[in-house]
């Protein structure tokens, strides 16, 4: 390399080289302090990164690291000044792409000089020489391999190999100025510490870059998928590691010049990964076609052909396995498999919705052969619960309703998005999905929960005892059956359905055949079938028909006239004077007319108790059957009239209803569509069968046979299919098979082609169907949609992370959410059924989680944690991320992009007791306490907040954790949220516990409000009942206490805060808290400020002030304050959120 590390002197004229080695020695030691101008391709990283890890790289450890690490490896790493001009130019580019502009650091808040990319470690090597530049190469290519216990201990173990090299050179070495030099390096100190934090800087930048660089990033894994490639199979760690790290930067340091490259093992692909360099490709295994990046650092004939084949068996990526010695404390190497693949690398949340679809199809056996089956259905389940939009008649019900199912913070909604996303998508994108699908949802569907406790295929909605209720009509359960029949080639002569018709209230149950029935079918010849009454005329060929149902009568009926329904028996109802859509006349001369008694009531028809007339209820010889109004319900002319307008043919079916008749249950079904000469027919064959039982003659000599008919297929409360004899015509039973192979369960199940053909999505109740989602599916299935509303919950909480916010993909392979500890055992009574609902402790081990790919942690640990970092993401409570007034949702997060400097999953908690300082004796002259003139003042401008790591520490183990390895992967670490004023420490935060205090309150602008309802709130004038209140425009005044005032208020926001300007929502919130914490009454007010209008409203006993147009109402008795026309310039913000109740108060922010 160029620039050595190992300061170089000339000794031409030097005489004592003894004394010469001591000092050489001693001065090397110190060495690491030294600062070199970086390359300038690399000035755009010092420009981008904050202050606070510019001094970390220039002088302070990180840049000591990467002075050592450079001094440590001098002379390995080869000659690649292409290389690192070009690297210098990505690196800066990326800064300048995920640089955060200062006028924006302000909303981080206290994290704010944490805020940015975290490219310290580069600018640490870009300042301390080439070598230490070639290392940090090294340190992303560890980085982007290995996780961050083995990539510190891999480092350990390098680190120690190398000096016991050095020694070994030193040793073979006669220059004694070179045996120096090497004996100096080699007594570098480096702490496993500086180790974490070399990895942990690098590890943020690798997350950063990839999110910058995705698109390019996204098509080399798709082809890298596709191969297994080795960075090779070295036993030993040290020789492996030089050896890929050596290869990988000769070879891209050829594709920048341009020199084509051939792939022979995945080194090269691991560079290339790591550094976000992206040459042009070819695919041999794909074609001669070019895959084009068109990265304008790279020369364009500087093309790399990967030339491996996927071996079978083999999961594709690259692949590196190395056994690590420094891994735990005791023990033998532990060798660590890692790979680089799609299915292991990091995904947005909405790309886990993928991983979700295969989890959940991964049981739809045939449902989802192929995959786009599967996608097909879950669209035609969007577009059913999308319908509202839709319809003609739009339900602000409906429209509610189907805004929360497809939302993608409900469970159902985060998998139909993702499904409709798969549609939508480009080719690649899509491949991505089916990677995502397959190898981490269906390869890990325990991941949801076991196999067993998966509903049906499509959410249960293949088992026709949960769909059928859900559909609007009898006329759709008709269109699933029959499709069922043709699939399955049931017996139309055999196989009958039956259904249940629901119609103004009145409940039936009518018959319909499974297919046209042809005039080739010769009934009488067919006695194991149910059609085996001879048809008194021709039927019309390829017309189906439907069947409706009477009954035995023992009685006949004593109506004069026609029959009536209950309701139908007073002559002044509306249903008198139009029954089932007919007009009676009382004039009517016809057989069946109503004949109105004396005194105005008719009597019901005494069979409608028994459920109507029966066949021997009338004489059909004179009594036509569509006028009595109790057969079939009352519906017969009706359901006659809208199955002939349907093209089907309509006959009657007699269903013997009499417990004392030995073939009780069975049916006639007739064939003659008058239905007076079916009821005669049915009447003589039921005296027939009634002599013939008398002389105890055999019922079986009777030309007619009644049928008993068993169910086949179906819902047995809604609709079926019931069968006579064998319901194919070879004889073999269709109905085995997943689901439903269970005997319990034969026929209850649909097909996946039935779905397909039959699934409509304008035929659900919609009603129905969202409670099937919400409720109805949860009871059947619990640990299934606990499962997924847990997943609704975690994309909720990504959602108010940001887009740019990623998770591992592979935590669907490393834990079960049956075994999660962050989702709840039980929840409250107003719980959305859609999501679960989380606390804050809750919420940070969700992220833990996904963060990490699988770290369990208990919630009940973390319940002083305020913020979480982890790779180039700070996740903090957002409740100190905004003003004191706000009042964020519990489990609400907001995501800093950047990073605190310490390694792994960071938890941060506040120390036990924050201190805060005492009053001082000589700071009289700056306490003034001024009476409250209601000018407004932004004091507070020197307030800042600060945190401080105290170096206390507390490993946090997750579930299986067996705590022998070396380096933690989560730990908790007491970090202190400190406030100054300028260069004066004022105290110490506990800021959730503070805003959580039953001394602070929130008091709400009444501008919202009407004179009603401001009584019942917390109304501003309340505060200034016992007289002046004192102003306070400084932290020493805060501290001392007010002596002619039980009132005092803190000017913090200023006239800049009521036009939307103010930016000291800090100073409120440090306030807010010290002053709890100083255990004062304290009064949140909004930070807007409304200017006042004084108006008497004549109709109550209020006067109100208009403040910006909206009143606010204040009881009379307070109107002749002397201060009321003062007191409301310092009513800041309006809220929306809801206000506490008021207490006693001392302080008013």
């Amino acid at each position: 390399m160029s620039q050595s590390l190992i300061p170089k002197f000339d000794l031409s004229t030097v005489t004592n080289k003894a004394e010469l080695h001591t000092s050489i020695l001693a001065w090397n030691w110190d060495f690491s302090l030294v600062k070199l101008e970086a390359p300038k391709e690399f000035n755009g990283v010092g420009s981008a990164i904050s202050d606070l890890r510019k001094a970390d790289a220039e002088n302070g450890d990180l840049h000591r690291t990467a002075r050592r690490l450079g001094a440590l490896f001098e002379g390995i790493p080869p000659d690649v000044p292409h290389l690192l001009r070009a690297y210098g130019t990505r690196v800066s580019e990326i800064c300048g792409m995920k640089q955060i502009k200062p006028q924006d650091k302000a909303k981080h808040g206290l994290f704010s000089r944490f805020a940015g990319p975290d490219a310290a470690s580069i600018w640490a090597a870009a300042t301390s020489g080439d070598n230490a530049i070639a290392v940090h190469l090294l340190a992303c290519m560890i980085a982007e391999m290995f996780e961050q216990a083995p990539a510190i201990s891999l480092w350990a173990q390098l680190i120690a190999q190398r000096k016991v090299q050095l020694e070994v050179d030193a040793a073979d070495t006669t220059d004694q100025i070179k045996k120096d030099a090497k004996l100096a390096a080699k007594m570098q100190n480096i702490s496993r510490q500086d180790l974490a934090a070399w990895d942990n800087s690098a590890r943020s930048w690798i997350l950063t870059a990839h999110d910058a660089k995705s698109k390019e990033r996204k098509r080399v894994m798709l082809r890298v998928d596709e191969v297994v490639a080795y960075v090779n199979k070295e036993s030993d760690p040290y020789t492996s590691v030089i050896h890929a790290w050596k290869q990988a930067m000769i070879a891209m340091d050829n594709l920048i010049r341009g020199i084509p490259q051939r792939v022979s093992n995945g080194a090269i692909l691991l560079g290339m990964s790591a550094w976000h360099l992206y040459p042009n490709m070819t695919v041999l295994r794909e074609g001669p076609s070019l895959i084009r990046q068109d990265d304008h650092l790279i020369t364009q004939t500087g093309i790399l052909t990967i030339d491996l084949e996927a071996r079978t068996g083999d999961s594709g990526g690259i692949r590196w396995s190395l056994p690590l010695s420094y891994m735990r404390y005791y023990g033998p190497p532990v060798t660590m498999d890692q790979r680089i693949a799609t299915d292991n690398s990091r995904i947005t949340m909405n790309q886990f919705s993928f991983v979700l679809i295969g989890c959940v199809v991964s049981q739809w056996y045939d449902y989802m052969k192929p995959l786009e089956k599967a996608i097909d259905m879950l669209m035609r389940l969007l577009q059913a619960l999308q319908y509202p939009a839709k319809a003609e008649i739009k339900t602000t019900d409906h429209i509610a309703r189907m805004q929360k199912m497809t939302d993608r913070s409900s469970w159902i909604g985060q998998l139909l998005r993702a499904a409709e996303e798969f549609k939508e998508g480009d080719s690649d994108e899509r491949e991505t999905a089916i990677k995502l699908i397959n190898n981490l949802g269906r390869r890990w569907s325990g991941f949801l929960c076991n196999a067993d406790e998966h509903p049906p295929p499509v959410f249960g909605l293949c088992h026709m005892k949960n769909l059928f209720p859900l559909l609007n009509d009898s006329e759709h359960r008709i269109v699933y059956l029959r499709h069922l029949a043709k699939h399955w080639k049931l017996s139309n002569s055999n196989c009958v359905i039956e259904y249940r018709h629901v119609e103004g209230g009145e409940e039936v149950w009518e018959y319909a055949s499974i297919a046209p029935i042809n005039d080739d079918i010769k009934f009488s010849d067919h006695k194991q079938g149910y059609l085996n009454w001879d048809a008194n005329q021709t039927l019309h060929m390829g017309r189906f028909i439907r069947w409706l149902s009477v009954h035995t009568n023992e009685t006949r009926c004593r109506c004069k006239g026609a029959c009536l329904r209950p309701e139908d028996t007073h002559p002044h109802s509306e249903s008198s004077s139009v029954l089932r859509g007919r007009v009676i006349s009382q004039e009517s001369t016809r057989p069946y007319s109503i004949h109105w008694p004396v005194g105005g009531k008719i009597n019901e028809c005494p069979c409608w108790q028994a459920g109507g007339c029966g066949i021997s209820c009338h004489n059909w010889t004179n009594t036509d059957p569509l006028g009595c109004e109790c057969l079939h319900n009352g519906l017969l002319a009706r359901r006659q009239s809208a199955i002939t307008a349907m093209g089907e043919s309509c006959f009657l079916v007699h269903k013997i209803a009499s417990v004392e008749d030995i073939d009780n249950g069975k049916m006639y079904f007739g064939l003659d569509r008058d239905f007076q000469r079916s009821l005669k027919m049915f009447t003589l064959n039921k005296e027939a069968r009634r002599k013939a039982l008398a002389k105890k003659k055999p019922a079986e000599i009777l030309p007619h046979q009644p049928v008993a008919l068993e169910f086949c297929a179906g819902d047995r409360h809604t609709a079926s299919i019931l069968r006579r004899g064998d319901i194919t015509a070879s004889g073999i039973d269709p109905r085995s098979g997943r689901p439903g192979s269970h005997l319990g369960q034969i026929g209850e199940y649909l097909p996946a082609k039935v779905m397909e053909s039959a699934l409509d999505p304008s035929h659900f109740d919609y009603r129905q169907l969202t409670e099937w989602f919400a409720a109805k599916l949860r009871s059947e299935s619990f640990n299934y949609v606990r499962a997924l509303r847990a997943c609704a919950a975690a994309a909720e909480l990504y959602t108010r992370l940001g887009p740019d916010t990623s998770i591992k993909a592979s935590v669907s392979s490393k834990v079960k959410l049956s075994e999660a500890r962050w989702i709840p055992d039980s929840e409250g009574p107003k719980v959305s059924p859609l999501r679960t609902k989380l606390s804050r402790s809750e919420a940070f081990a969700c992220i833990a989680m996904f963060e990490s790919g699988g770290l369990n942690l208990d919630p009940v640990g973390l319940r002083e944690v305020y913020a979480m970092s982890s790779g180039d993401s700070i996740f903090v409570s957002s409740r100190l991320m905004c003003d004191p007034y706000t009042e964020p949702f519990e489990f609400e997060i907001q995501r800093v992009p950047g990073n605190i400097g310490q390694p792994g999953l960071s938890f941060l908690v506040p120390p036990p007791d924050p201190m805060v300082k005492e009053p001082g004796e000589n700071e009289w002259t700056v306490v003034s306490h001024r009476p409250f003139t209601g000018e407004l003042e932004e004091n507070f401008t020197l307030t800042s907040i600060h945190l401080l790591n105290t170096d206390f520490n507390s490993d946090v183990r997750g579930t299986g954790d067996t705590g022998y390895y070396i380096d933690r992967e989560a730990a908790l670490r007491e970090t202190v949220v400190q406030v100054f004023d300028g260069e004066h420490w004022i105290g110490d935060l506990d800021v959730l516990i503070a805003l959580d205090d039953e001394k602070l309150h929130r008091s709400g602008c009444k501008h919202k409000f009407g004179p009603e309802e401001a009584v019942q709130q917390t109304p501003y004038n309340q505060v200034f009942e016992d007289g002046e209140i004192t102003q306070i425009d400084n932290w020493d005044e805060l501290f001392a206490e007010p002596l002619d005032s039980n009132w005092a208020i803190i000017r913090a926001s200023g006239q800049k805060a009521s036009q939307g300007e103010g930016e000291n929502w800090l100073a409120r919130l440090a306030a807010a808290t010290i002053s709890i914490q100083l255990r004062k009454e304290t009064i949140v007010l909004p930070p807007e400020v409304c200017g006042p209008r004084w108006t008497r409203d004549d109709d109550d006993d209020y006067i109100y002030v208009q403040l910006a147009g909206r009143p606010i109402y204040l009881p009379e008795v307070y109107s002749s304050s002397p201060v009321r026309s003062r007191i409301h310039d310092a009513w800041d913000i309006w809220s929306t959120f809801e206000t506490t109740p008021y207490r006693q108060s001392q302080s008013f922010v």
